[in-house]
């Protein structure tokens, strides 16, 4: 690629770092109160107390005749506080089968023979564990799932697997906090952009999936769990953390005398751009010495045509035509357009043409050293080529 203008820019090349750290929370005990935290994975499954709860909002209860009965259930994020007692349960975990004793005392197991019910008795039942949901299951020759009728107050009950998978049977798990004293989390803050080369100036947006918790940031290194630390601000949506230069961001997330871990996130600033908004340009390949034309080639007409150039030995293009220079528009994202007449060189959701109009109308330059560019079309993943 060749500018008209004699002005000449490099493009910096830049190494992408991203460092995130543990996002498992900080645990700080609170007096006096219950705390469950949702489980996702089968590393966490283990025998405990917990409450058992389905999407509709309900969790498992006492035995209520041929039921169980269900409990309204309220959680704040992945924590349940000081849960009704009727819906915290005994899990024994033993490999992959697990008993469910529910707060009355009594164990459960399917009505069995591949009946749908339920009925009170020590059983094991196998479990497993996708996308975060746990689903019991009958064993022995019991074709059954333990599910939800929301037809029956969301009571729960056995059913034969063809019939549990219309019912709410994936169960998400909130385990009580180890020692039983109430042990508080708080989610890591998340960072968009999440680390990276970006533009000198870009606010970086913070969030946590903590209801009502505060973020405190810094930009210099610092602690920002340090409640000292005269560094630290304060997230909102009017104080943002703004990259200006290479560095690390630091966020924490605090709900009351409980913090997360601290979200660690290195910034680069990507280099001067090598074109500007309206500069104009031929697009030239050296390897047929031909710039890009709008017009196509005649023998195929999926082709964009090319007209014969030459560069000089002070680097000056001649014999380019009005229908190989094209305006640029800078998309202010790291990419840019080529235009003609208002509309802009691009391509389809199919096929490598390039057309004027087409969505796929944006473009990034890649360094391919000695003052030559790569040209990406970055809706396709493809690159400039006639």
């Amino acid at each position: 690629m060749k500018r008209k203008k004699s002005l000449q820019r490099v493009l910096s090349a830049f190494l992408t770092i991203l460092l995130l750290v543990s996002v498992v929370p900080t645990a700080v005990f609170a007096a006096g109160t219950e705390t469950y935290q949702k489980i996702s994975d089968a590393a966490e499954f283990e025998t405990g107390k917990y409450v058992m709860a389905v999407d509709t909002g309900y969790a498992v209860g006492p035995i209520d005749g041929t039921w169980v009965s269900a409990v309204k259930v309220t959680p704040e994020g992945n924590v349940i506080t000081d849960p009704d007692a009727k819906m915290v349960v005994d899990l024994e975990v033993a490999g992959s089968s697990v008993k469910i004793k529910l707060s009355d005392g009594n164990y459960i197991a399917p009505k069995g023979e591949n009946n749908n019910g339920i009925q009170a008795g020590e059983y094991d039942w196998a479990w497993s564990v996708e996308n975060g949901k746990f689903v019991f299951s009958g064993t022995d020759g019991d074709t059954v799932t333990l599910a939800s009728n929301e037809q029956y107050g969301n009571k729960f009950r056995a059913y034969k697997n063809t019939t549990a998978e219309g019912y709410p049977h994936e169960f998400t798990l909130y385990k009580l906090a180890e020692s039983g004293s109430g042990e508080q989390t708080v989610a890591a803050p998340l960072a968009d952009p999440a680390a990276g080369a970006v533009a000198s100036g870009a606010e970086i947006t913070l969030s946590t999936a903590t209801p009502n918790a505060q973020i405190y940031y810094t930009l210099d290194g610092s602690d920002p769990a340090d409640a000292n630390n005269t560094a630290r601000e304060l997230y909102s949506s009017e104080n943002k953390p703004v990259i200006t230069e290479d560095g690390t961001l630091k966020a924490v997330a605090v709900l009351g005398a409980s913090m997360s871990a601290v979200q660690q996130l290195s910034y680069t600033i990507k280099g001067e751009a090598v074109l500007e908004d309206g500069d104009q340009v031929v697009i030239y390949a050296p390897a047929y010495n031909k710039a890009l034309s709008s017009e196509k080639n005649p023998d195929k007409d999926f082709y964009n045509a090319g007209t014969d150039v030459t560069v000089g030995a002070d680097g000056t293009l001649t014999g380019y035509t009005d229908v190989d220079i094209w305006t640029v528009k800078d998309n202010g994202d790291g990419t840019f357009s080529f235009g003609q007449d208002g509309q802009y060189l691009g391509m389809q959701d199919s096929y490598t043409s390039m057309d004027l109009g087409e969505k796929h109308d944006k473009w990034e330059l890649e360094d391919a050293g000695e003052g030559l560019y790569y040209v990406k079309n970055t809706g396709r993943d493809a690159y400039m080529e006639w």
